[in-house]
């Protein structure tokens, strides 16, 4: 795999990584989970429909904050896509 940072590199370039995590966050230590994997260049879809108001508000406000250039959509009730900035996340309704 080589020593490649896969930041640094464009989604049509030899060595791009990307990825996407599914994650239920339950507390708002999630968040950390969320960051890292940003980090890495993966998409994270986060279903928060079994999540707490107040802890929901806590790990987008904090994603946010920390990836300041993170894409956060959401695309359903209480379900969030958080992209990574190269990555364009477009919601459609059906029939468009």
């Amino acid at each position: 795999m080589g020593d490649r940072n896969p930041q640094n590199n464009e989604p049509n370039e030899p060595g791009f990584s990307a990825g996407l995590k599914i994650i239920k966050p339950e507390t708002s230590e999630d968040a950390n989970e969320i960051i890292d994997e940003l980090r890495q260049n993966k998409t994270v879809i986060i279903n928060c429909e079994e999540t707490e108001n107040e802890i929901i508000k806590y790990i987008i406000d904090t994603v946010a904050a920390e990836i300041t250039d993170a894409n956060v959509t959401q695309i359903a009730y209480k379900t969030y896509v958080i992209a990574p900035a190269n990555i364009i996340v477009q919601v459609e309704k059906g029939g468009e």
